[in-house]
């Protein structure tokens, strides 16, 4: 396997994870939203609270943190350093 290759297959891997993470992270928290509820919210079907809770509370933090996660590691991360 080439580098190029190598280097295909562990990023789609991460973006994988990270977006697994992503929809764990949306169900998770003080108010709980079950995975039925999170589907419905998804699918433009829930409540007013919990789309309230997810779209201004939890999904902001889940693209900021990606966000700044990829700042962090673009800015000191390379082969050129």
């Amino acid at each position: 396997m080439s580098q190029r290759q190598r280097l295909i297959t562990w990023t789609l891997a991460l973006v994988v994870i990270i977006g697994c993470l992503a929809v764990l992270n949306l169900s998770t928290g003080s108010m709980a939203i079950g995975w039925s509820a999170l589907v419905k919210l998804l699918s433009g079907q829930g409540s007013a609270t919990d789309t309230l809770v997810l779209l201004n509370f939890r999904l902001p933090r889940i693209v900021l943190a990606i966000i700044v996660g990829w700042a962090l590691a673009s800015s000191s991360a390379g082969p050129w350093h």
